[in-house]
């Protein structure tokens, strides 16, 4: 039994994932410094009623169950989960390869569209700086009505989540589940 927890993963609830292009994030890791090469235009706002293209939903409801980590113990065993997760901890390896600066001049996001297991699994990287410390989250979703971790603008499913913190100093440290939370 899980609980229930409105405390997310950074995923804004206004991005959706559009087909992946030709060129892939692990690609675009060999120079993240060409953003014409990075997908971040492959991110479309979804569209909600009474919003603009740009804007955050003003209402939203979006409920997570468990643990939401790649690492983790999750509620939601089977290969295709043991799959997506290795994906993340892939993509943050790539990022963790990158040095801190380079981190730093990611774009705010980047997404991209996998097919796992003929599962289609939407990849979303997150750079947002806060005070003291950049975050880059990397974030998987795939539908699923097999014992769901989240049910919300994504669509019921499953969600899984890592990221990395860049200190104002320079070092690259596993961000922490705090945060990587957040409450709308």
């Amino acid at each position: 039994s899980g609980y229930v927890d409105n405390s997310l993963p950074r995923v804004p609830a206004h991005t959706h994932c559009a087909t992946t292009t030709a060129l892939s994030l692990r690609n675009s890791m060999v120079d993240p410094l060409r953003s014409s090469e990075i997908p971040h235009q492959n991110c479309k706002p979804a569209l909600y009623r009474g919003t603009q293209q740009n804007e955050a939903p003003t209402v939203g409801f979006r409920v997570a169950f468990g643990n939401c980590s790649a690492r983790g113990p999750n509620l939601w065993k089977s290969p295709l989960a043991k799959e997506v997760s290795a994906a993340v901890l892939a993509r943050l390896e790539d990022l963790r390869s990158l040095s801190s600066e380079n981190l730093l001049k990611l774009p705010p996001e980047l997404c991209e569209r996998e097919s796992i297991f003929d599962k289609s699994v939407e990849f979303l990287t997150i750079h947002e700086a806060q005070e003291g410390l950049h975050l880059v989250v990397v974030t998987a979703f795939v539908r699923t009505l097999k014992f769901p971790t989240y049910i919300g603008s994504l669509g019921i499913g499953h969600l899984v989540a890592e990221g990395l913190a860049v200190e104002s100093s320079g070092s690259v440290r596993d961000a922490t589940r705090e945060e990587m939370l957040y409450d709308r």
